[in-house]
């Protein structure tokens, strides 16, 4: 009987783990350098596990709307909540500040993209299924097109002689930290940035690569986060 009871126990637990293991996350990490998962709602509770950069968490029920205000850079400083997430087997609490619903911009593997396909427009199909095709401008030099997709996002890419701007209106639910946190990494990985402000009258956040040759800024304006990224070449 003991020996029944044991094997139902492991049984069990190795279901568990496998179930915990498929499930699909509900948000994934932004923070450059991770995040560290607590026992307890609280900065000084005992660290169960570090979640790196594009970790995917499932969202358990919470209660705890106590907010808690963190340092994204300096000058930029939100508000968030501990969140209760299960990683894997694991469970514990995590600040929201720095999850989003959109998946990070770690590439993936697409062998069917076309060749001409923008990499933005790459990374944003991992999110959201494109809405139709991209609709071409008219312009005396170079190229414009615009592809919007199915969760409200839209993407204009501009081609010219010395240089290209790309311009991303994020959907809806996207906030500015999150904006700021997908686009930093997606176009400057983890290299450093000078003039990184931010302007609270006008919820602008901008900063340029270090050789000044790229810049990159975003806005909220209207209920959505519009970040512009211009390459110089």
């Amino acid at each position: 009987m003991r020996t029944l009871t044991r094997a139902i126990f492991i049984g069990s637990f190795l279901f568990s783990t496998l179930l915990a293991a498929q499930t699909k996350p509900d948000q994934y990490v932004l923070a450059a350098g991770g995040l560290t998962l607590r026992q307890k709602p609280d900065l000084k509770s005992k660290k169960v596990k570090h979640l790196p950069f594009g970790t995917g968490i499932v969202l358990k029920a919470n209660k705890h709307p106590d907010e808690h205000q963190t340092e994204i850079f300096t000058g930029y400083k939100v508000k968030g909540r501990w969140l209760k997430v299960q990683v894997d087997s694991l469970e514990g609490f995590v600040l929201s500040a720095f999850l989003s619903d959109l998946k990070p911009p770690i590439m993936e593997e697409d062998e069917g993209a076309k060749a001409d396909r923008d990499f933005l427009d790459h990374y944003y199909r991992q999110n959201a299924l494109p809405k139709g095709e991209r609709v071409y401008g008219k312009v005396e030099v170079g190229e414009v097109y615009t592809q919007k997709y199915k969760d409200g996002a839209q993407l204009e890419v501009r081609r010219f002689e010395g240089g290209s701007m790309r311009t991303l209106t994020f959907n809806a639910n996207t906030s500015l930290t999150e904006a700021y946190l997908i686009t930093r990494r997606l176009f400057f990985d983890e290299k450093p940035v000078k003039g990184l402000t931010y302007d609270a009258l006008k919820k602008r956040i901008a900063c340029e690569s270090v050789n000044g040759l790229t810049t990159l800024s975003l806005e909220a304006k209207n209920g959505r986060v519009v970040a512009v990224y211009a390459l110089a070449d």
